[in-house]
């Protein structure tokens, strides 16, 4: 009888059927079939997570399957049984795909179910060959959308700040954007995320990484920030002091026998300035900068309490540099540096 049934159940349950199961569950973006098959939890193995904004492996297929534990030691899998043999309740199933045009390749280890007179199999605990991870690593942009997942968060590429762990995920390409209007910065697609098994890391793959950094600052927060400038730039200009402050310019040729009677500033070309998310140091600083990619020029006159020094009038270049955040008014601030 008992031979009976172990051949009906080595013929009817093959190790390949959990993950054939698994690769098909994938390819319909099930995300709750895959997770239960899987075992695991992540807010990124749903069907709601995966319904747009993912792309599943092409060419996934298996490659070949065995009995037996490949690996000594684990003993997660072995069979607590003693009337079966252990390498008959234990295997090993290979699979290949491709993500992007690059194939990869993984391994599950499988096991008989527990209990059932027909016990067919499953997906091992969860391993590193089983699944990838994603970790998304932003200075500015707090939460991203990963394909239709809502609210994940970004870690700080600043040492001292405390970083999420990375979040389980199934391999394939996943679209990351920034999902909510942003007050700074445009929303939208802003990459995409490839994920493998980790059993890549020997091919150099890890834990999928996605930097957000190529960051546009919204049309309308440049605009503010450029008339910001302008507005700065007209006070100075019909400032009527050789040292005008916080200004970008000043008059230093006066002196205590050449003292400076009346000063007119006159710009000739106002500095262009690109407007754009800052470094590295934002950590504790505003989230954009503002640098000059093309210098002012300005030109001053000047008369002294001496009539007999005659009126001077020079140029000279100047730019303007700062930053910029909302303040607590909602609104868009500069400040300069």
């Amino acid at each position: 009888m008992t031979a009976g049934l172990r051949t009906t159940q080595e013929t009817v349950y093959s190790p390949e059927q959990p993950v054939e199961e698994l690769l098909e569950a994938i390819a319909a973006r099930d995300g709750d079939r895959a997770a239960e098959l899987l075992g695991v939890e992540s807010s990124l193995i749903t069907s709601a997570a995966l319904e747009e904004g993912y792309t599943p492996p092409t060419g996934m297929r298996i490659t070949k399957s065995e009995y037996g534990n490949p690996e000594e030691g684990l003993n997660y899998l072995a069979t607590e049984d003693p009337d079966r043999r252990p390498e008959r309740d234990v295997g090993a199933v290979y699979v290949e795909y491709t993500v992007n045009g690059t194939e990869h390749s993984t391994r599950f280890l499988v096991q008989r179910e527990k209990t059932g007179m027909l016990r067919g199999w499953e997906i091992g605990a969860p391993r590193p060959e089983h699944i990838g991870e994603i970790k998304i690593v932003s200075q500015h942009i707090p939460f991203v959308k990963v394909a239709s997942r809502s609210g994940i968060p970004a870690a700080s590429s600043h040492l001292s700040l405390a970083a999420p762990e990375p979040l389980r995920a199934l391999p394939g390409t996943y679209d990351i954007s920034i999902e909510e209007e942003n007050e700074l910065f445009g929303q939208g697609v802003v990459g995409e995320l490839e994920v493998t098994t980790q059993s890549s890391v020997a091919q150099g793959r890890g834990t999928a990484t996605f930097e957000l950094d190529d960051l546009e600052v919204r049309p309308d927060v440049v605009d503010q920030v450029e008339s910001q400038i302008d507005s700065y730039l007209d006070e100075c200009e019909a400032s009527t002091d050789p040292l005008p402050s916080p200004c970008p310019f000043r008059f230093t040729q006066g002196g205590v026998f050449k003292q400076i009677d009346t000063v007119e500033w006159t710009i000739l070309k106002r500095p262009k300035v690109q407007v754009k998310p800052a470094g590295d140091d934002v950590a504790y600083s505003s989230p954009i900068s503002v640098e000059t990619v093309s210098e002012g020029k300005v030109e001053v006159t000047a008369t002294f309490q001496r009539e007999y020094y005659e009126p001077k009038t020079e140029t000279m270049d100047f730019s303007v540099g700062g930053s910029a955040d909302i303040s607590e008014d909602g609104d868009v601030e500069w400040k300069v540096r």
